[in-house]
C-alpha cells in the first residue's frame, strides 16, 4: 500500500511524561500517491496499520501528521478528561459553511451555552412526546411498501427519517418551505461528500466554479427559508407547542437570554443533517443483518408478538423489547454510521505517552474499536445475544461508542435510539425481509458510513402461523 514503517516506539512510563519528554509513537508514512487509497478504503488500510503497529500510530501525511488511536483508555483521555485540549478537525470546521456555528461545529463557551439550551428538549422524558408521531410515520411507510419486490431500503429510510425529523422539528403541520429546505440540504450534503474526498478541498470557496455555485445556491435557499419559518414561529409562539423549534425558541440561559434567529437556523440545519441520515443508516443496516440471519429475525418477531401482540408500540415499550434493543446495539457495533472521529491538538500534548504537536490530528476509527477481539469475542460475527448486562458492565468505557463520548457525545442519541427501536418494532410487526438477489454490500466512508450501492432487500408480509 506504499506505507513505510518508521522506528520509534512507546516510552515506558507514559503517566509521568510531559510534552517535552514524551516519546514518539510507532508510525507509517503515506505518500501523496497513496492518498487515493486512504480515501477509497480507510477501514482496510488503517486496519492493517493498527494490526501491525498497535493502538497509537503516528501517520505522516503530505503537509500534516495524524495519530490513529484505538485504545479505550486513551480515547477516554482524548474525548473526556482532556477534551478541551482538542478542537474539531479541519474537515468538520469546513462544514461551518453549511451548518454555521451549530452544535456539531461550534467550540468553547458558545458551544457550552448552546448545548445547555438545547439539551432539555432532547432528554429521554421530553422525546417521549414524539413516539406516536414516529410510529404513525412508520405505519404509513409500511402501507406504501410493495411486497415481494426488491428495493433499496436505505433510500426508503432516508425519506422516512427525513419525514420524522421534519415533523418533530417543525410540528405536525409543516410550514411552507420545509420541503424546499430538505431538497437544498441534500444538494449541499452531496457537495460535501465529493468535496471531502477530492482535491476540490484545495480550491478556495470564493472561486465561482460550478460546484461552488451550486453550494451557494443551496445555502441561500436554506437560509432564506429557515429564517422565514423561524420568524413566523417566533411571532406565533405558544406555551403548549412541543416541536423542537418551539422548545428552542422558549429556551433561556441563566441570564434569561435565548437563542438568536441565526443560532436557531444553525441548530435546525444541524438537526436535519444529524437527525435523519445516521438513523436511516442504522435502520438499513439492522434490517440487512436480520435478512441475512433469519433465525435472529424470527426471534425478534417472537418478542414483538409476546410484548405487543397486535397493538402499536409506544415509548413505554422501550425497556420491554430487550432482544430488539440487543439487535440494534449489535448493528451499531458492526456498522456504526459515525465510523470515525477526528480532533486537532490546540497545543503540544502527551497522548498515551506520545507527543502530539500543536496542529496534529488524532483519528479515532470507531469501526476498528468495535471490531477489536480484546473487547468482543468473534468480533466480525453478528451476535445480538452477546449484549448481556455482564458484557455491558465489563466493557471498557470507550470500547463501544456509536454516538461518540465525553461532553460532546451526540446530543440526539436518546432521540435516535427511540426512533430506531420504534420504527423497527412497527415495521417488523407486519413485515419480514430477505436479501435481494442483486444485494452486495459495499461501503463508502464519507462523513457517515454509507452503502455505496444501497441495501437491497425484499419485504414480505409476515406469516405468523408459519413462524409459530
Amino acid at each position: 500500500m506504499g506505507c513505510v514503517a518508521t522506528t520509534a516506539g512507546p516510552c515506558e512510563d507514559a503517566a509521568m511524561l510531559s510534552p517535552s519528554t514524551a516519546g514518539t509513537a510507532p508510525g507509517v508514512r503515506i505518500r501523496f500517491r497513496d492518498l487515493g487509497e486512504l480515501q477509497r478504503d480507510p477501514l482496510t488500510l488503517l486496519g492493517h496499520v493498527q494490526k501491525e503497529h498497535g493502538d497509537v500510530v503516528r501517520i505522516s501525511l503530505p503537509f500534516r501528521t495524524a495519530y490513529l488511536v484505538t485504545d479505550p483508555e486513551i480515547l477516554e483521555q482524548l474525548l473526556l478528561r482532556d477534551h478541551h485540549v482538542f478542537t474539531k478537525s479541519a474537515l468538520v470546521r469546513d462544514l461551518r459553511y453549511l451548518l454555521g456555528d451549530g452544535l456539531l461545529t461550534s467550540e468553547g463557551e458558545h458551544w457550552k451555552r448552546v448545548r445547555k439550551l438545547a439539551s432539555p428538549p432532547l432528554t429521554k422524558r421530553a422525546i417521549s412526546a414524539y413516539a406516536d408521531d414516529m410510529v404513525d410515520d412508520a405505519a404509513r411507510f409500511i402501507d406504501e411498501l410493495t411486497l415481494d419486490v426488491p428495493r433499496d431500503v436505505h433510500q426508503d429510510f432516508m425519506q422516512l427519517t427525513l419525514q420524522i425529523v421534519t415533523r418533530t422539528l417543525f410540528g405536525a403541520s409543516l410550514p411552507p418551505g420545509a420541503e424546499q429546505v430538505s431538497v437544498a440540504l441534500h444538494s449541499a450534503m452531496d457537495y460535501f461528500l465529493h468535496y471531502s474526498r477530492s482535491m476540490k478541498r484545495l480550491i478556495p470557496k470564493w472561486l465561482p466554479i460550478p460546484a461552488h455555485l451550486r453550494m451557494r445556491r443551496a445555502v441561500k435557499t436554506i437560509d432564506g427559508t429557515l429564517m422565514q419559518i423561524i420568524a413566523a414561529r417566533r411571532a406565533a409562539l405558544t406555551e403548549d407547542a412541543t416541536d423542537l423549534l418551539s422548545l428552542l425558541l422558549r429556551a433561556r440561559d441563566d441570564e434569561g437570554a435565548g437563542l438568536t434567529d441565526v443560532q436557531l437556523r444553525d441548530e435546525a440545519v444541524t438537526a436535519f443533517v444529524a437527525g435523519h441520515e445516521t438513523t436511516a443508516l442504522a435502520l438499513a443496516y439492522t434490517l440487512m443483518l436480520l435478512a441475512t440471519h433469519p433465525e435472529v429475525q424470527t426471534r425478534v418477531h417472537a418478542e414483538l408478538d409476546a410484548v405487543l401482540g397486535s397493538r402499536r408500540p409506544t415509548a413505554a415499550d422501550m425497556g420491554r423489547l430487550s432482544y430488539l434493543d440487543a439487535v440494534l446495539s449489535e448493528s451499531l457495533r458492526l456498522y456504526p454510521p459515525a465510523w470515525g472521529m477526528a480532533r486537532e491538538a490546540r497545543e503540544p500534548y502527551t497522548l498515551g505517552g506520545h507527543l502530539v504537536r500543536k496542529g496534529d490530528e488524532v483519528w479515532t476509527l470507531v469501526w476498528l474499536v468495535h471490531r477489536d477481539p480484546r473487547w468482543f469475542e468473534e468480533p466480525e460475527a453478528f451476535k445480538p445475544e452477546r449484549w448481556t448486562p455482564e458484557l455491558r458492565d465489563k466493557l471498557p468505557r470507550y470500547a463501544y461508542l456509536p454516538f461518540g463520548g465525553g461532553p460532546r457525545i451526540c446530543i440526539g442519541s436518546h432521540f435516535a435510539l427511540m426512533e430506531s427501536l420504534l420504527v423497527l418494532a412497527t415495521i417488523l410487526q407486519r413485515r419480514s425481509f430477505t436479501t435481494a438477489p442483486d444485494h452486495a454490500l459495499a461501503l463508502t466512508c464519507s462523513m457517515t458510513l454509507r452503502p455505496k450501492h444501497g441495501v437491497r432487500l425484499i419485504p414480505h408480509a409476515r406469516d405468523k402461523e408459519a413462524e409459530c
